[in-house]
């Protein structure tokens, strides 16, 4: 997480310690209440969501959480949620028909390298092709994406709620 603050500038990371591949061990009021605890720090417009039927548990579990706090009258700030597709995770699920339906695309034609490099940071996330995180996979989704909006490479999302005034 250092190294990734460190490389984009950020302000703040919010490390909740959620323990990974586990977080069905908790309450989901307890990682509501981590989840809201960032937001009255923050006040984010836009919330960017794991698919709710991704594979993985802890995506699945997080969505569900972050859902709960997508009310208008307790967090007015939030004016945008998307959902996201994660290689590996989103397109695994096999027995659940709810496939994911982009319909929000961001071109990122210019980073998509910088996106590479990024993951890179990440050991044992990417490997070599045909594992699902390479860095030929994540490329042709890229390129998929962009070939649906128009663009050299892009990232897609699901919108679920937007306010507008």
């Amino acid at each position: 997480i250092t190294m990734v603050k460190e490389k984009y500038k950020f302000d703040d990371v919010f490390n909740l310690k959620l323990p990974s591949t586990r977080i069905d061990t908790l309450p989901i009021s307890q990682i509501v209440k981590e989840i809201t605890n960032v937001y009255s720090q923050v006040k984010p417009n836009v919330i960017y969501s794991p698919f709710i039927n991704d594979i993985h548990t802890d995506h699945q579990i997080i969505s569900k959480a972050l859902q709960s706090t997508f009310k208008w009258f307790r967090y007015p700030f939030i004016n945008k949620v998307l959902m996201y597709e994660t290689v590996s995770e989103t397109e695994f699920n096999f027995a659940n028909q709810e496939k994911f339906s982009p319909n929000v695309f961001s071109d990122i034609s210019e980073y998509i390298d910088d996106k590479i490099n990024t993951m890179k940071i990440y050991e044992g996330e990417i490997d070599e092709h045909p594992f699902p995180r390479s860095e030929k996979t994540i490329r042709s989704l890229a390129a998929l994406r962009g070939s649906q909006s128009g663009y050299i490479a892009a990232e897609a999302f699901q919108l679920v709620y937007e306010r507008n005034k």
